[in-house]
């Protein structure tokens, strides 16, 4: 019973994360830019949530919030395959340095993303 729980809790989650993904794309941020800046964008709110929960259940025992949360909603919300999609899209189109430039931003920014919100989630709990 309890792994049905969790792999509703991941499904549900991802269900949720897949669909606020797909409305952000919708927007088209600057939609005149060769810059996938929709993905970029949904990459780093993705790692800056992931740390803010990683603080906030780090001693939760409640595995159903974790996989809702962590697993299934920034599972889905979070977009590596689009990612990988969107740099090989900009290398056949020939923008090499605009293609290095969203590799080393996305990896960089995200990072510091999800470091900025443990961090702040862990000042504002003290």
């Amino acid at each position: 019973k309890e792994i049905i729980l969790i792999i509703l809790s991941v499904a549900i989650g991802g269900a949720i994360g897949s669909l606020l993904r797909y409305y952000l794309s919708t927007l088209n941020f600057l939609s005149n830019s060769v810059f996938p800046v929709s993905t970029f964008l949904v990459n780093v709110i993705g790692s800056f949530a992931i740390g803010v929960l990683f603080f906030l259940l780090k001693d939760s025992n409640n595995d159903y919030l974790k996989s809702f949360l962590m697993i299934g909603f920034l599972g889905g919300f979070t977009t590596f395959s689009a990612f990988t999609i969107d740099v090989l899209d900009l290398f056949q189109n020939d923008q090499y340095l605009i293609s290095v430039i969203y590799i080393c931003g996305s990896v960089i920014v995200s990072l510091l993303a999800v470091y900025l919100g443990f961090w702040i989630t862990k000042i504002i709990n003290l």
